[in-house]
């Protein structure tokens, strides 16, 4: 099969081209006076969308050396999507900026020195985000967050601050599409646990990542699967009903599972197998606490009835699930309530009568595992693109909430980034030992001003004035930044325009990772 070789410089131009045109793609839809983008497959209708991961997905350059390098950029939006839910154009964007401003550097320069200055001005400027975040404190804090991420929309910040309050500590939110016009928001019985998919292969939403099913058969078991045999009589009952199944026990492996993963790819059978979390006697609580919560019958090791022998009346059913990489989300079990409320009450009796902390905290998570709601939200639109674009920003709103209450807030619009720099200096920093690492830590330093400088751009403001002004006028209250909405120098943090600060740690963090691959590239063979 023919290659493709390219070295050096003629490699390195084909590189930053393709990183560039796609970041040009994404990077119209940043900041609150981003714009959409439309998207097309040659077969299909058009989409419309402001979400940075989905147009970097669709994203591809004809040139296989430009491609390349845009592929290697949008595993770093990717990541940080998976990771943060959010702050993907931002990822891009500062990708592209370092390796901008790095062309002119890796000619005069090692690059892996260049490379190792830049990580250790990321390490400086991850310990600034960690100093500045400050945590989540109020609900208004949350529709502040849920209003920026989804493009300013106040409506869905007010929705999800509403469901936020609802659910309580314990719940967890989802979206579908409602079958009206209105969003709307609706509280559900619902249970949620820490452990995923068994294997990618079951993954029908590639955009998110997830297991999306409804009206499913699940099955309970305490014991590992792998026989095959043992298991047929059940996959050819689910399959004549025509109902997914989704499998919960201590393991599914050998080849069932294989099996599984090849009936799940052909679409000759919905299914997929949950890796429940935890061991013993922890995990065999979790199991019993599944099978209570969507009605199906505890199939244990030394029980009194065999797999093999069960009927459809043994699986219980759950109307929605949601199985992620690292958790598992069931609305609307058909478990019997009144058998899930006295096994709350009996819980919270043998807490009252225990004196043992660990045996206290198993008992709480059982008791908030089994009394949690799933707060749905019901995504209303004229036109199915409408609702397509509506409901990316929904859930890039329900990510950066999440993200926000596990790490905190930081001002917002790029101003963090933009402030930490302004006090680095290569010069006086101890750990560079090279002018090569002092370079590459000034790259880095410089380049963590293209989000805010993208942001008053798409907002038809020239970032020179502004930022000399943020630099010099407003030095010394760290909060203060631009609001390109209303076109003024406000405190940050009192006008609510945050950002969570894992969003920024990890858009960062993954744009050096990519940015500096590419630096330290000489050499790519490619099959056409």
């Amino acid at each position: 099969m023919a290659k493709i070789i390219a070295y050096d410089q003629e490699l390195f131009d084909k590189l930053c081209s393709g990183v560039s045109k796609l970041s040009d793609a994404v990077s119209v839809t940043l900041g609150p006076r981003g714009r959409n983008v439309i998207l097309q497959k040659r077969k299909g209708e058009p989409m419309v969308t402001k979400d940075g991961v989905t147009v970097a997905e669709f994203f591809s350059e004809s040139d296989p050396l430009e491609n390349v390098g845009s592929l290697i950029v949008k595993q770093a939006s990717r990541r940080t999507n998976a990771v943060a839910g959010d702050g993907t154009t931002t990822a891009t964007v500062l990708a592209n900026e370092i390796l901008r401003q790095g062309r002119k550097l890796v000619e005069q320069y090692p690059p892996v020195e260049l490379k190792r200055g830049m990580e250790i001005c990321l390490d400086e400027i991850i310990s600034c985000v960690d100093r500045k975040s400050t945590p989540i404190i109020s609900l208004n804090q949350i529709k502040q967050i849920a209003t920026i991420s989804a493009n300013n929309d106040k409506v869905i910040g007010d929705l999800i601050c509403t469901a936020t309050e609802q659910v309580g500590k314990n719940g967890s939110l989802t979206i579908k599409e409602a079958r009206s016009l209105e969003t709307s928001l609706e509280i559900v019985e619902g249970l949620r646990l820490e452990g995923g998919y068994i294997s990618q292969e079951f993954v029908n939403d590639e955009r998110k990542n997830l297991v999306k099913l409804e009206d499913s058969f699940v099955l309970v078991a305490n014991k590992r699967l792998e026989n095959l045999n043992e298991l047929m009589p059940v996959l050819e009952l689910v399959a004549r009903d025509g109902r997914p199944l989704v499998i919960f026990a201590e393991g599914v492996e050998g080849k069932l599972l294989a099996a599984l993963i090849m009936n799940s790819i052909k679409g000759s059978l919905k299914i997929a197998a949950v890796k429940v979390p935890n061991y013993g006697e922890e995990r065999r609580n979790i199991l019993e606490d599944v099978s209570l919560a969507t009605g199906a019958h505890f199939f244990t090791v030394d029980g009194d009835k065999s797999i093999s022998a069960m009927a459809l009346s043994d699986l219980g059913l759950v109307k929605n699930i949601e199985i992620g990489k690292n958790h598992t989300l069931m609305v609307d079990g058909n478990g019997d309530y009144e058998e899930v409320d006295k096994k709350i009450e009996q819980l919270r009796s043998e807490m009252a009568q225990t004196d043992n902390d660990r045996e206290l905290l198993r008992l709480q998570e059982r008791v908030a595992r089994l009394a949690s709601s799933i707060g749905i939200i019901y995504v209303g639109a004229a036109t199915e693109i409408e609702m397509v674009e509506k409901k990316h920003r929904i859930e890039d709103a329900l990510e950066a909430v999440k993200a926000a209450q596990a790490d905190g807030v930081v001002p917002g619009g790029g101003t963090t980034l933009f402030r930490i720099a302004q006090g680095l200096d290569p010069e006086t920093h101890t750990g560079l030992s090279t002018e090569a690492e002092r370079q590459g830590f000034k790259l880095l330093k410089e380049s963590v001003c293209a989000p805010i400088t993208k942001i008053l751009q798409n907002a038809g403001i020239g970032p020179e004035e502004i930022l000399t002004k943020l630099a010099c006028e407003h030095l010394d209250d760290e909060n203060v930044g631009f609001d390109v909405i209303n076109e003024k120098f406000v405190d940050m943090i009192e006008c609510g325009i945050i950002d969570p600060a894992k969003v920024t740690k990890s858009a960062l963090t993954n744009a050096v990772s990519a940015s500096g691959i590419l630096l330290t590239t000489s050499c790519a063979v490619i099959e056409k």
